[in-house]
């Protein structure tokens, strides 16, 4: 069903063409930063609908402790706004 997932541009993909570029990892991953205190921030791109309620949730930022526990997720409809995010989590 086009225009249920949505590409890195935000334009509708079939379920087939977002299988297919989640196996991308190349394409998926937006920013990777190691962190001082040995946690790390992520940026990739989801593609996904807007799981109910708001916009779709295009890309996710998500921050993580030393241990790999997810402490913080943001998620985002553009990738410029995804980029923004990460370096105002970074800062």
């Amino acid at each position: 069903m086009t225009g249920r997932y949505f590409d890195r541009n935000g334009a509708p993909i079939t379920a087939e063409e977002w299988a297919r570029l989640m196996e991308d990892v190349e394409y998926r991953r937006i920013a990777c930063d190691d962190l001082p205190d040995g946690g790390r921030l992520s940026t990739v791109w989801l593609g996904l609908p807007n799981l109910g309620y708001g916009p779709p949730s295009v890309f996710e930022t998500m921050l993580f402790d030393a241990d790999d526990k997810s402490l913080d997720c943001w998620r985002t409809t553009t990738e410029a706004e995804a980029r923004q995010r990460h370096l105002e989590v970074l800062h």
